[in-house]
């Protein structure tokens, strides 16, 4: 009789036990990843936020009359296709706070975005 050769892998148990700790470990990351992706989106939106405020700094320093940080961002107008874009590119909702607000959340503080009204 020819000697029998021995299988070798892992056996049901072996691999039920990794599926167990993979699925421990990812249930424990996925909030994490969750509270990453948020604040990169926020991060992203200050990003344009500054972009489109350069752009009224940059009015602001040229033309005689300064758009007032107590204006409504959707209310500012009239300072090119850069800046069209620019806006284009920030969160409908920050649309509806006033530049000034939008300077603090670009510098990195909370803000508190009017509610949308009602209708819209």
């Amino acid at each position: 009789m020819k000697p029998s050769k021995k299988k070798r892998g892992f056996t049901l148990v072996e691999l039920l036990i990794v599926i167990a700790i993979s699925g421990v470990l990812m249930a424990m990351s996925a909030p994490k990843y969750g509270g990453i992706v948020d604040k990169a989106n926020v991060m992203e939106q200050r990003a344009h936020v500054r972009e489109a405020l350069n752009h009224i700094d940059l009015h602001n320093l040229d033309a005689e009359t300064d758009i007032d940080d107590a204006k409504l961002f959707s209310a500012v107008t009239g300072l090119g296709q850069e800046f069209q874009d620019a806006s284009a590119k920030v969160h409908a909702d920050y649309h509806r706070c006033t530049v000034g607000t939008l300077r603090l959340f670009a510098d990195g503080e909370a803000i508190t975005i009017p509610e949308a009204p009602s209708g819209s």
